[in-house]
């Protein structure tokens, strides 16, 4: 059965894989790619692996919940940002925060994808096709 838990799991493994990729620390694929300092080879495997595992989570995705599920969760997250700097939780001083908080809110809307055929049945008592025989 699909609960907090499982959710929780997804998002962070979202939330890693997206910091992983590109963060503005500096420690990310993205930067380690670009300096130069591993084999090309070695840079050329992760890149595939990560493009492997960003193709799974954006066709689950986007089989989830469609273009309009996308739209609705990018307009969410917006307006959630704006509204955290809105009541001062977050202060926007440096330009690596955006970076942060758009990062965040792109695993998060992947993590709610690939969660949502199970977040519906749950919510609606419907059996997911997957599910016939378990």
């Amino acid at each position: 059965m699909f609960g907090p838990v499982n959710f929780a799991l997804r998002w962070l493994f979202s939330l890693f894989l997206v910091f992983a990729t590109y963060n503005p620390s500096r420690m990310s694929y993205f930067h380690w790619a670009v300096s130069g300092e591993s084999p090309l080879t070695l840079v050329a495997v992760v890149g595939v692996a990560l493009l492997a595992i960003y193709t799974f989570l954006f066709r689950s995705t986007w089989r989830s919940i469609k273009l309009t599920g996308l739209l609705i969760g990018a307009v969410f997250m917006a307006l959630f940002n704006i509204m955290l700097v809105d009541l001062d939780i977050v202060s926007v001083d440096g330009s690596s925060i955006v970076v942060v908080m758009i990062l965040a809110s792109v695993a998060t809307i992947l993590s709610v994808g690939v969660s949502f055929s199970a977040i519906r049945a749950r919510l609606a008592g419907q059996i997911d096709s997957d599910d016939v025989g378990r």
